[in-house]
Formats: C-alpha cells, sequence, structure tokens
C-alpha cells in the first residue's frame, strides 16, 4: 500500500482561537487549536466531543400584576375545626400568585391552610402547597408554576383540617396576581445549596423569586428587588439562608423555613451597625470619661500628680496645703490641655469619697468630644499616696448607623472565619464591617474582646467600590479597580488588617469570583477578559493573569459567570460565561495540564443567565421565540441530552402524533422517536406528527454542532511559507461513541458519512460507531484548507484525531 502522509491532530485543548493568531505556527497553541468550536468540546485526553444538550426545566415567570379584590366574609375564629377563614372575588383572570401578608396563629398550625379557588359556580380547587401559620407575624406567597396559572375568579383561604386545638387567627394584607407579561423585565438565577440532596436553584424577577428543587417548582417568596438591581444583585448563602445585596437594597434574606414547600423572606435584622459622620448636626456624641481615685494617708497636701496622656506627659500638679482641691482640679486641667493631643474643653470635677479618697472626674468635652483618650495617672513624690484611673464612659464621636434608607445599603457580603463581612456601602464604599463572630447579624464593634465586631476601611486612591468578598486561603476583596487581600490568615480585633493590593485589573460588578484549581477566576471590569488569581509563595501575593487571552474574540461583553467542577462526564472544570448578546461560552479548563480551550454553545435563542447548583448541574436561562411572543426557558444541561430545550414523551402505546408542544410553538423542531432521528417538523397547535409512531419521542431544538480547524500550515523551510490555494482531498476522523458525523472542506457543504457498514443490523437504530471512517474525493479548492466536521442530524459525536491529506 502507498502511504498516503497527512496533518495529524489528536489535541483540540487549546479550543477556538482568534483569527489574529490563525498564522501563529510558532506557537504551540496552535496545534492543538481550532478555527470554530460550536457546540462541541475539547476532551483532555484527545480529540473533541459534541457538547451535552439541555432539557426544559420550566418557564421564567413573567411580569406580574395585582388584581383588585372584594371580600366575600370568613371568620379568623377561635376554630376548632376545618373552617374558612376569608374569602374574596376578582375578575375572571389566570391567577398566578397569592400574597397573605401579617399572617399569625395563637398556636403553630403546621401546614393545614391552604388556598383554594373556583370559577364561576365550579368546585373549590387547592391552589399551590399548604403552608404553616406561626404565632410570629409572617408574609406568605403561595405561587402555582410559571406558565400554570390557574382561571378563577374566587379564593380563600381556608383551615382544611381540624388544628391540634382552639386557634385564632391574625391577617393583614392580601393581594393576588396574574401574569401581565410572560417576559419579565430582569431576571437573575442564582444557586442556594444547603448540601448536594438539599439544592435548589432561586429565579428572581422584579418583586418575585421561584425556587426550584431540579426540575420540580417548590415555592415562592416575594422579594423588594426592582428591574434596576438585578443585574448587579449579589448573594452569599449559607445553610439554609441566601442574603441578597445591593447598594439600594435593605439586605435581604430568603430562608428555607424545614420543608422544600416552606420559604419565606424578610430583611436582614441587621443591630449595632457601627455610626459613622455623614457630616450632619448629631446629638449622639459620648464624650471621654475618666475618673482618678486618689488614695492617702495622713494630710496629702504637698503630693505631686503626673499624667501621662495617649503617651504624653503632662506637667506635674501639685496639691497645695488646706488641702486644695478646688485649685488641683484647675490646675490638673491646665497641665492636660497644654499637651498636643488634647484640646480645650475639658471640665475636671473634685470630689471627697472619705477620709482616705479622693476622686477627680475628667470629661474630655469642647474640642475633644467624641475623641477617646488613654489616661494613666501615678504619683512618685510621696510613698503615702497613690493614684488609678477607670473610665466611665468610652468616646464615641456619634453620628448615624453607616446604612440606612437615606444612606443607602452594603453592595456585597461574604462569611469568613465564623463572622459575616459587609462591604461597598452606597455613601462609604471603601468600607468594610465585621459582624461579631458567630452572631452574623450583629455588628457591634463597640464589644471590647476578641470576638467583637469589627470595622475598618481599605486604604484605597479613588472612590473604589468593593464589588464583591471571597473567601479563599485569605479574605479577599474586589473592588471594581483593584483586587485586595488580608495577609492575616486570621483576622484579630485590636490589631488593624494588614490589606495589600494584589492587582489593578478590577472585577465586572455582577460577576461572582469562582474558585478554580487553587485559585480564583474572574471577570475583568471591561468584561472581556477572565483572570485567575493565584497565590504565590514567591511573591506572598496573588498574581492574576489572563487565561482567555487566546480566545479574545470570543470573551466580550460578558454579563453572568459561573463554574462547573469536574464531573464523570468530563475531566475538566467548565467556565460558564454569558455575554450580552446572549453567546454562551465554555471554558474547559485544567490550567495545570495546560488544558484551557474556549468555545460555543449555540442555540436558537438567547442564552440570558448561568449557575450551577450545590450538586454540579449547570442551569440556564434562555430567551426563546415562542409563537409571536418572547419568553424566558429555564433549561437543565445534561449528558443524555444531544438536542436543546429537550421534552421526553413516554407512552404506553405507540403515538404518532405528540401534543403538550406549546413552549415550541411556530418553530422547528427535531425527534428522537425510539432512538430514530427525525425532523424537521413545525409545531403548530402545541403538536406535530410523525411518520411513524413510537413509544418514546424526543423532541427538541437542534443546532448541529461545527468544529472547523485552523489553515492548514504550509512551511517550507525555517521562517519560509509557500502561500498559495490548498486542496483537502480526504479526511479521516477517528470515532468514539459516535452516531452522526458530516465531514467537509475546501468550503464546500459537509457530506454525510455513512456508519453503517455491510453486515451491521439496519432495522433498529444505529449503534455507537468506535472506528475511523474516511471522506476521500472531496472537491474544490480554498485559501486556508480548513476542515469542517459537523452533522446533519441529531445523535452522537465524539472524534479522537484528525487526519487530514492536502494538496498545496
Amino acid at each position: 500500500m502507498v502511504a498516503r502522509p497527512g496533518q495529524y491532530q489528536a489535541s483540540f485543548n487549546s479550543g477556538e482561537l482568534s483569527p489574529s493568531v490563525w498564522g501563529r505556527f510558532d506557537i504551540k497553541q496552535f496545534y492543538s487549536g481550532a478555527a470554530l468550536m460550536v457546540n462541541a468540546e475539547p476532551v483532555p485526553q484527545g480529540g473533541f466531543a459534541g457538547f451535552p444538550g439541555t432539557r426544559q426545566a420550566g418557564r421564567v415567570r413573567g411580569t406580574l400584576a395585582a388584581l383588585a379584590l372584594s371580600d366575600t366574609g370568613g371568620s379568623l375564629g377561635p376554630h376548632v375545626a376545618a373552617a374558612t377563614l376569608q374569602s374574596w372575588v376578582f375578575d375572571d383572570a389566570f391567577l398566578e400568585a397569592v400574597d397573605i401578608g401579617g399572617l399569625s396563629a395563637t398556636r403553630a398550625i403546621d401546614g393545614l391552610l391552604r388556598i383554594e379557588t373556583a370559577l364561576g359556580g365550579g368546585p373549590w380547587l387547592p391552589f399551590g402547597a399548604p403552608f404553616s401559620a406561626g404565632t410570629t407575624s409572617r408574609t406568605r406567597r403561595i405561587a402555582v408554576p410559571p406558565g400554570h396559572g390557574v382561571r378563577a375568579d374566587r379564593a380563600r383561604l381556608r383551615l382544611f383540617a381540624t388544628p391540634p386545638g382552639s386557634v385564632t387567627f391574625t391577617l393583614g394584607s392580601r393581594f393576588m396576581y396574574r401574569e401581565a407579561e410572560v417576559m419579565p423585565a430582569a431576571w437573575r438565577l442564582l444557586s442556594h445549596s444547603f448540601s448536594v440532596e438539599q439544592s435548589f436553584t432561586v429565579v428572581l424577577t422584579p418583586g418575585h423569586a421561584d425556587i426550584w428543587k431540579g426540575d420540580d417548582f417548590v415555592a415562592a417568596v416575594s422579594v423588594p428587588v426592582t428591574a434596576d438591581m438585578l443585574p448587579t444583585l449579589n448573594c452569599e448563602q449559607r445553610l439554609d439562608t441566601m442574603l441578597l445585596f445591593h447598594p439600594d437594597l435593605r439586605p435581604y434574606r430568603i430562608m428555607r423555613r424545614g420543608g422544600d414547600t416552606d420559604w419565606a423572606g424578610d430583611p436582614v435584622p441587621f443591630v449595632n451597625a457601627p455610626l459613622v459622620d455623614y457630616g450632619g448636626n448629631y446629638g449622639n456624641v459620648v464624650n471621654d470619661i475618666w475618673v482618678i481615685t486618689i488614695t492617702y494617708s495622713g494630710n496629702p497636701a504637698g503630693l505631686v500628680l503626673d499624667c501621662n496622656v495617649n503617651g504624653e506627659d503632662a506637667a506635674g500638679v501639685p496639691l497645695n496645703s488646706g488641702p486644695d482641691w478646688g485649685g488641683f482640679a484647675t490646675a490638673l486641667k491646665a497641665s492636660l490641655e497644654a499637651l498636643p493631643s488634647v484640646g480645650t474643653g475639658l471640665t475636671v470635677t473634685p470630689n471627697a469619697v472619705d477620709a482616705t479618697r479622693h476622686t477627680l472626674t475628667i470629661v474630655f468635652g469642647g474640642a475633644n468630644a467624641g475623641q477617646r483618650f488613654a489616661l494613666t495617672p501615678v504619683i512618685n513624690n510621696v510613698s503615702t499616696a497613690a493614684a488609678v484611673a477607670n473610665y466611665t464612659a468610652s468616646g464615641d464621636p456619634g453620628g448615624e448607623a453607616i446604612m440606612s434608607n437615606q444612606r443607602g445599603w452594603p453592595n456585597a457580603g461574604g462569611f469568613f472565619q465564623d463572622r459575616l463581612y459587609l462591604a461597598g456601602f452606597r455613601s462609604q464604599v471603601g468600607a468594610v464591617c465585621g459582624s461579631v463572630t458567630g452572631e452574623y447579624f450583629d455588628l457591634d464593634s463597640a464589644v471590647e474582646n476578641a470576638a467583637g465586631g469589627l470595622f475598618f476601611r481599605l486604604d484605597t486612591a479613588g472612590a473604589e467600590r468593593i464589588e464583591f468578598l471571597a473567601r479563599f486561603k485569605h479574605l479577599l476583596f474586589f473592588s471594581d479597580e483593584a483586587e485586595y487581600f488580608v495577609t492575616d490568615r486570621a483576622i484579630a480585633r485590636g490589631t488593624p488588617p494588614n490589606i495589600v493590593q494584589a492587582s489593578r485589573n478590577g472585577i465586572a460588578a455582577g460577576i461572582r469570583p469562582v474558585e478554580s484549581e487553587g485559585g480564583v477566576l474572574y471577570v475583568g471590569r471591561a468584561r472581556s477578559i477572565v483572570y485567575a488569581a493565584t497565590y504565590s509563595d514567591v511573591s506572598q501575593s496573588y498574581e492574576s493573569e489572563p487565561v482567555s487571552l487566546l480566545a479574545s474574540h470570543l470573551v466580550r461583553g460578558v454579563v453572568r459567570a459561573d463554574l462547573q467542577r469536574a464531573s464523570q462526564s468530563t475531566d475538566a472544570a467548565r467556565y460558564f460565561a454569558v455575554r450580552d448578546d446572549g453567546l454562551l461560552l465554555v471554558g474547559v479548563m485544567i490550567r495545570n495540564q495546560e488544558v484551557t480551550a474556549f468555545c460555543r454553545f449555540v442555540t436558537a435563542g438567547q442564552v440570558r443567565d448561568v449557575c450551577v447548583d450545590g450538586a454540579n448541574v449547570a442551569y440556564l436561562l434562555v430567551e426563546r421565540q415562542v409563537g409571536k411572543r418572547r419568553m424566558l426557558i429555564r433549561e437543565r444541561l445534561t449528558d443524555d441530552a444531544v438536542m436543546h430545550q429537550e421534552r421526553v414523551f413516554s407512552f404506553e402505546e405507540k403515538r404518532d402524533r405528540i401534543e403538550g408542544l406549546d413552549d415550541f410553538e411556530g418553530v422547528e423542531v427535531f425527534v428522537l422517536a425510539d432512538g430514530y432521528a427525525g425532523g424537521p417538523f413545525t409545531v403548530a397547535g402545541g403538536a406535530i406528527d410523525l411518520p411513524d409512531a413510537a413509544f418514546t419521542v424526543i423532541v427538541g431544538r437542534w443546532t448541529a454542532p461545527l468544529v472547523k480547524t485552523l489553515p492548514v500550515p504550509r512551511l517550507v523551510g525555517e521562517r519560509t511559507v509557500l502561500q498559495r490555494p490548498v486542496r483537502v482531498h480526504t479526511v479521516r476522523a477517528a470515532l468514539i461513541g459516535t452516531t452522526s458525523i458530516a465531514i467537509g472542506a475546501n468550503g464546500r457543504p459537509a457530506r454525510d458519512i455513512a456508519l453503517l457498514r455491510g453486515g451491521d443490523i439496519s432495522d433498529r437504530p444505529i449503534e455507537p460507531v468506535e472506528r475511523a471512517v474516511e471522506a476521500t474525493g472531496l472537491m474544490g479548492w480554498s485559501e486556508d484548507g480548513a476542515v469542517a466536521i459537523t452533522q446533519i442530524r441529531p445523535g452522537r459525536l465524539r472524534v479522537r484525531s484528525l487526519t487530514i491529506e492536502a494538496r498545496v
């Protein structure tokens, strides 16, 4: 057999490379990169594979509008049996959510209350999940899954079972909502994870939060967030509580209160916030007050009192004969006010305690108001007298709370060493508060012990706003202009923290940094570079390096990002980055193995948000066209899917008409019917008709994967190239677990490659192929000789290596 050499490529671990480096035959990444990687990702061990598809996991609730209600009766108790507490009527509408405000009971009622609705003269039907009432007044939001509004014109709040004893209820406000617009004005997708088993996602829209556990809707919570807040809203979560932060939002918490369907929200009950001077006229200034007690035997006249204030020695003050305590106090006042650190306005008041003791009360008022002083008295000239000092009031400049409705609220929060830290206050952008140890909502920095709260400021040159706090080897602060870290592994009260600037990159607002491979990944403030900050024992600092440099054409306009850890399906972590134009970028990373690849996730719609929950499952919010409307669909990335927004239908008997496709109305879909790929079909009236009936049908949108290789190297010598058109005539692809592949070259359409061979069984779906296939006789010429690997129908795709034979 005649040898036929070709260009061999087994690694795609550099991903899609920027066109600016396509001619860089001198860099090693050129030989492991691609010109285009759409819906495909590198496999670190070699080659590439089709990117996992998505399954539909629910809709995102649209804009809610309140209904006008009229009360029609009911009784709040006392009740000893099932009863209607209150009922209402309203105009015929599709009811999405109900708010019951100020609800409390004289005894705890666990899961015995529910909302019921009816239409016209029809029966009463349960609306949403049952809920509880306690002795503390709470507001509850009861909702049905998004897009499943219940048509009704009546509703009631009912105690539907016998309570444990006589109970009386209190009820305040009540509101009912319909969906006015299917597309919300803004949105956020957040993870709320207590454990792998108890992992939830939270979908925030203006004024509303939907809670999901996997693909199941479990609860809803009212949240006071607006459309303007959502893009840069920050969150921090510990145990069953998620905290929401924004400079214009009083910190708010969403809590799981026991069962998966029992959730509530309320403002975070912070107490003892530090006081700062915002320039107002404050009446809460506290002067430093010290009491010097002089103990003596016999006549004390002649003693000389020496005082040290803040390390400065005052002139000694003698006690004249008499003894003249009044003159002594006057002289002491003059001596102290002569010190550089003490201003005028002191008062010194003498007082006789008994025959052997006298006190001098010193109030550091006037110019010293609100300051704190350290005072040490001593009597050295006689042995029959002694002086000690105690303070009775600690100086406090007064002021107002660092956060309030008027002054704004913190922009970020984070837990570190059993404290909750708050930072980025709207009116004190560089300030940081640390809670009392173990008491996350107590910010008392006046507690004089090791567990007391902390208050300090970053030493910044300008008005940098702290955007995020990160818990890593150290406590890290990310501002809009720079990155800082506290060098002390343990932050101790009484010792100013040593805060060091690590770099001047700055972080993009609203994109949380994530921990990865011993470092922290974050998006720079220009939203066009992904950095990895890693602590260096040599420089004793965090060094940030760009990891997206070779994919600079892709990483731009990033608005959201999250990290999916390595799993059974991939040995590399996936860094998801959502662009403002709806393109999802996927960064495949094992940096210590030189695997850093960015590729594209392209679908028939725009990806708007992404998050990875505690079970390491990635969820997307995708804006899609449904009929004549745009709506947001919540989708779960899954290795079992090859299409997007998949819906799985299983039947006991074969069917050729598939209904329930309202979320695909008017669009083209593909199907896998008992394993056979088919399509496209256009959905009309929420249904499609198949040419053949099937037991199991998977319906979804599909965008074919596409991997395009880099230009064929044309080196004929050192720093010498031969620039002329190229004809690729043969491509060999080594496949693993592939059910569909098409190969093209020279700018011509891709050719479907038949995977069945003589003797294979053809009356069942094709089994995944693991062998080499060949496309030969490819026609045409091109300037770059690029090869395209794609599919013409949905299926599995994994290529271990490519061999390209070309004529130059």
